[in-house]
């Protein structure tokens, strides 16, 4: 969710702003002291407008047609997993930079009371939040979350683990030695769709797709395969694009063993929705999508995702 919101941000700065910026999205996670961030050098937030967007539950002035978030209740998803959930932003030209802290201990409390007294969600909100102010230089312009005392339970902390679903999930080039990546991009862009891409950091290491052009398929005589072309489809609704779809040519000797790769992916905004067996009932045995590598892109702004990001209303 707050990749997702960093990259329309970015998107909003490239749009409005014109100037030439190297845009980054950072992920950063302690362990040690159960605490992760998300930055990105997006738009921001402008001072006097940054509480009532931040704190206003299920409002957003984000064009569904234009954005890949736009319900207003993803910011506040990391409330369920952490002690204390801030939110720092500062806009362009502004000396300052507006905090926003959500008191989650205290709002576990308040709504798993005891005494069964009935509590309006507004009252809720004044009693956990807390704003402050901080001095900044005018040049800067960002958006971090933080999520300070997660539990090791929910794994959000284990960086093989989040890595792993970073790659498959959030809109990341395609790895360098990945021989096809540009045939990708190029075809894709001959049909009027460029696929988004954003420099997305883990603890200091940029992360890729994790697309081979060789691997091992059929569970029990573990060949290797390998891509020998793209082959490129388009979809049309009338005359609008809908999506492009891109897959490999490949032996098809039985189901590809990487559980990272396997399978047609339905991305938007590239951003993965629902995961590597969405595509299963699509074909006549379920089962040959994992014979099947690639990615279906959707770009009509009619098709719009559901709250869980697994398949679209």
């Amino acid at each position: 969710e707050y990749i997702q919101n960093s990259a329309d941000s970015i998107d909003n700065d490239k749009q409005t702003c014109g100037m030439s910026c190297e845009y980054r999205i950072e992920v950063n996670i302690d362990e040690l002291s159960g605490s992760i961030s998300i930055r990105d050098n997006g738009t921001g937030i402008r001072e006097e407008i940054a509480v009532p967007t931040l704190v206003d539950i299920g409002n957003s002035d984000k064009d569904k047609n234009k954005t890949r978030g736009f319900r207003g209740i993803g910011r506040l998803a990391g409330l369920g997993y952490c002690d204390e959930l801030v939110f720092v932003t500062s806009s362009r030209g502004e000396c300052s930079r507006t905090l926003i802290r959500f008191d989650t201990k205290q709002l576990r409390i308040l709504l798993f009371n005891d005494d069964q007294s009935v509590i309006s969600i507004n009252d809720v909100m004044k009693k956990i939040i807390t704003v402050s102010y901080e001095e900044e230089e005018s040049d800067c312009h960002f958006f971090e979350v933080r999520l300070e005392g997660v539990s090791n339970n929910v794994k959000l902390l284990n960086l093989d683990i989040v890595e792993k679903y970073l790659i498959q999930h959030v809109p990341v080039p395609y790895r360098r030695e990945f021989m096809w990546a540009s045939t990708i991009r190029e075809k894709c862009k001959l049909l009027g769709y460029d696929i988004p891409e954003y420099n997305i950091t883990l603890n200091g290491k940029q992360l890729f797709k994790p697309y081979a052009n060789t691997f091992l398929c059929d569970r029990v005589k573990k060949r290797e395969d390998s891509i020998r072309d793209i082959e490129v489809v388009p979809f049309y609704r009338d005359e609008n694009l809908v999506a492009v779809l891109w897959y490999g040519s490949v032996g098809f000797y039985g189901t590809i063993l990487d559980n990272q790769i396997k399978g047609i992916r339905i991305r938007q905004g590239n951003l993965l929705i629902g995961d590597k067996t969405t595509c299963n009932r699509l074909f006549k045995e379920e089962r040959f999508n994992g014979w099947m590598i690639g990615e279906l892109h959707v770009v009509d702004p009619e098709m719009i995702v559901n709250a869980r990001r697994d398949y679209f209303e």
